[in-house]
């Protein structure tokens, strides 16, 4: 009788701990992120600057732009699409979706936030999935809560959502579904995975917006699916990899095509502009600065490098822009932390091999290809790096920034093996204890290294997960500007002034500091300086109107205006250069270039901006 009301005892504790396992860890992820996010809102702002995309100011346009985007007439004057901007056609129906729930000024904040979230529930999931069930029911569960933690509290993530560029973002919350659900496909026969896969790949594809940062997703995925099959051998992994890479492609074909034919087409003229001329080995330099083993093991690259500009005021000393987590990371404590994590990565490296985790060591190519790629020209890879940007000239140019390209997939797959070297300990701890114990020391030990990830982590919850730069009111000067060029003739270029800079990076003292956002707004073609690295008729029409402009020649302004048939000037007075002497960009003096034509006059004004 006795063994049998324990029998049962023991059932009904296995279905509760069964439950709470299902549920538990993943609404913890969900409720700790979105503290996170709550805490990195300021309200009544938009979430802009940096490599801004703003595409709700004007879904109708913008869409329209993206789907038939193979060449983008709206750059200036017009170029191939280099960016992989159809590819944004998944997520701008996403926004659009957003738009009926959210405030304009709130749409762009919900999408990243919607990305924090499933990211470390990805990882979670897909961690569960690889790690063998055994008695201890719970443990699994724990290694993979630690997995997801990790993932998220670590300075790889602090980079990506600090200045917020929404493909980094989507390839944060998709690569552990992605790869979930391709493992799942792969080692049974469902075709409801291969389709999960196949939805997720397409609302995915707007990672692809530089297309080599997909590309290196592609490879992961590659070399993953490979080393599957290497350990299979068999006929029917080997047909399933081949369906599996056919859907990849497939869900992607709508902007692979379009990119492939830039790549063909004008590739080329990127590494000659001018701007890129200047900056491309500055930036490729930063990497190479931050390629070290010690920077790497904790993901600290070149926006720990990067000074910020106050707009606000003029400013000859600025600090560094990620000065919050520099402050935090001078602790010797914290910085053991990120340390320490990085052991435990190495360690469930040699783990996964000992105890033949298929899985594990799958992605074992996967990490180290990433690995090399953010060491980049630094010992012992400096020979193979220089090979590559010696010889291939598109390669020198697309991983100028190899930590963007490669550092989600680095985190990823270190987030799998900090899972596999806890499900090891706790599973030894769970082992050497009681029944009625072995489960209450591991959660406690959890609970630990649970507390000092959010430690290492801890300025997110100060708000300094997102730059609180980048949350400012855009003046409604802007929208009213929008709003009376909506029954504009679509073809009515607008040419931006001042024209004080090539590099297509501007300052406003509003707060905005980035590549520029007005275009979004707008039907008609906009002659950013930002487009010009795409075709260097864009970047022409800067030198010869810069030149009119600084000569207050008012017939060369002219005669310019009519070779590149521009309708409109739009003068923003908002636009500061800091660091340069007030009169740089010769705002006065450029209208009184215009003043003095009898064919531009005055159209419209909307606060500062000057039409």
């Amino acid at each position: 009788m006795q063994d049998t009301t324990k029998k049962h005892y023991n059932l009904i504790t296995m279905k509760l701990l069964t439950r709470f396992n299902y549920l538990f860890f993943p609404c913890i992820l969900i409720l700790l992120t979105a503290t996170i996010a709550t805490l990195n809102y300021t309200p009544s702002t938009f979430l802009t600057g940096w490599d801004t995309l703003h595409p709700e100011f004007n879904f109708y346009q913008n869409l329209k732009n993206v789907f038939f985007g193979v060449f983008r007439s709206d750059q200036g004057l017009g170029a191939v699409a280099a960016h992989s901007h159809m590819a944004e056609l998944p997520r701008i129906l996403i926004l659009w979706i957003l738009s009926w729930i959210v405030d304009l000024s709130f749409i762009r904040y919900a999408f990243f936030y919607i990305c924090l979230i499933l990211g470390p529930l990805g990882i979670y999931f897909f961690t569960k999935s690889i790690i063998k069930p055994n008695k201890f029911i719970v443990i699994p569960s724990l290694s993979a809560f630690l997995a997801a933690v990790y993932y998220l509290f670590n300075l790889g993530t602090v980079q990506h959502f600090y200045v917020p560029f929404e493909m980094f973002a989507i390839q944060y919350a998709a690569i552990g579904f992605l790869f979930l659900f391709a493992k799942q496909y792969l080692v049974t026969r469902s075709h409801k995975s291969l389709a999960i896969f196949a939805i997720i790949s397409f609302f995915a594809a707007p990672m692809a917006y530089a297309a080599l940062l997909w590309y290196a997703y592609f490879a992961g995925m590659l070399l993953f699916v490979g080393m599957i099959f290497l350990f299979n051998r068999s006929k029917e992994v080997l047909k399933k990899s081949i369906i599996l890479v056919s859907f990849i492609l497939m869900t992607n074909a709508f902007w692979i095509l379009p990119n492939l034919f830039f790549l063909k087409t004008a590739a080329h003229e990127v590494p000659n502009a001018q701007s890129n001329k200047l900056f491309s080995e500055e930036a490729f330099l930063h990497n190479k600065q931050y390629g070290t083993l010690l920077d790497t093991a904790l993901y600290r690259n070149y926006l720990f490098n990067w000074k910020s500009v106050e707009t606000s005021e003029f400013n000859t000393n600025p600090g560094f822009l990620l000065h919050a987590w520099h402050d935090h990371l001078a602790n010797p404590f914290i910085s053991a932390i990120g340390y320490s994590a990085f052991i435990m990565v190495l360690i469930g490296i040699f783990l996964a091999i000992k105890k033949r985790n298929i899985y594990g060591i799958s992605l074992i190519p996967v990490g180290l290809m990433a690995f090399v790629m953010i060491i980049n020209m630094n010992p012992p890879f400096e020979l193979f790096f220089v090979y590559l940007r010696e010889n291939i000239s598109l390669f020198k140019e697309g991983l100028r920034f190899p930590f963007t390209k490669f550092s989600i997939l680095l985190m990823f797959t270190c987030s799998i093996y900090v899972a596999v070297f806890w499900n090891t300990i706790l599973t030894k701890i769970a082992e050497k204890t009681t029944w009625y114990k072995n489960h209450g020391v591991p959660v406690v030990v959890t609970a630990i290294v649970f507390a000092l990830f959010i430690t290492y982590g801890f300025p997110m919850f100060k708000g300094q997960l997102i730059n609180p730069n980048m949350r400012v009111q855009i003046p409604d000067s802007y929208f009213e500007l929008y709003a009376w060029m909506n029954d504009k003739p679509v073809d009515a270029r607008i040419a931006p002034l001042p024209i004080h800079s090539l590099w297509g990076w501007e300052y406003y003292d509003w707060g905005f500091q980035g590549a520029g956002f007005t275009w979004f707004g707008l039907s008609q073609p906009f002659l950013s300086r930002d487009f010009d690295r795409w075709n260097p008729s864009n970047e022409q029409y800067y030198r010869e109107m810069s030149t009119a402009l600084y000569a207050r020649d008012t017939v060369a302004v002219e005669k310019i205006a009519r070779k590149y048939h521009i309708h409109y000037f739009l003068l923003d007075e908002s636009i500061i250069s800091p660091g340069s002497r007030p009169n740089a960009l010769w705002i006065r003096e450029t209208k009184d270039t215009f003043n003095q034509s009898s064919s531009i006059r005055l159209e419209k004004q909307f606060g500062k901006l000057s039409l």
